[in-house]
């Protein structure tokens, strides 16, 4: 998935150096893995979109400080529990 994004972002005109975002993402992945997450952390597939848009770095951060906030007061366990799982996708 992240070699799919890096060619999606460097079709956009950001091109990354493959090694270090393949080392990042491992890293990432691996620091989440120490707190129960079992997904792997990629770049954001949707890059040329947000940045047609106009993104910048503090999208991303907003977004982080958003979902950081969300989940310290039980925001997304409540969210969760009155949203159906069909609406939200398959279940394992």
């Amino acid at each position: 998935t992240t070699l799919m994004c890096l060619v999606s972002a460097k079709n956009a005109g950001d091109p990354y150096p493959v090694r270090e975002t393949m080392i990042a993402d491992g890293i990432g992945t691996m620091i989440a893995s120490l707190f129960g997450s079992p997904f792997g952390t990629v770049i954001y597939i949707g890059h040329p979109a947000y940045k047609r848009s106009g993104a910048l770095v503090g999208y991303s951060l907003s977004n982080g400080i958003v979902y950081l906030f969300m989940s310290w007061f039980g925001i997304l366990a409540l969210i969760q529990s009155l949203v159906s799982q069909a609406t939200i996708g398959p279940s394992t």
